[in-house]
């Protein structure tokens, strides 16, 4: 596994699941800040990082992305889901 001078990474894998465990390497490695920051964006918990600047954005995000009762909407999308789902 290396990076190129784009800093595009290169794998030769013997097999599929060799190859999925380079990348999910690289995404961990590489990617872990922004996908922490995305979900406390969608939990309305930046404050937690960066103090009391981002509170309004934290109740933004809780007006938009929270049930009527203050629940996760993953939840509630996933329990109103058809079985099939």
């Amino acid at each position: 596994m290396y990076f190129d001078a784009e800093g595009v990474l290169h794998a030769e894998c013997s097999t599929d699941a060799d190859c999925y465990a380079a990348q999910g390497y690289f995404h961990t490695t590489h990617r872990f800040f922004q996908m922490d920051l995305r979900r406390r964006l969608a939990r309305g918990r930046l404050a937690e990082l960066a103090g009391p600047i981002l509170l309004d954005t934290d109740e933004r995000s809780r007006t938009v992305l929270a049930t009527k009762t203050g629940g996760r909407i993953e939840q509630s999308l996933w329990d109103n889901a058809p079985p099939k789902t």
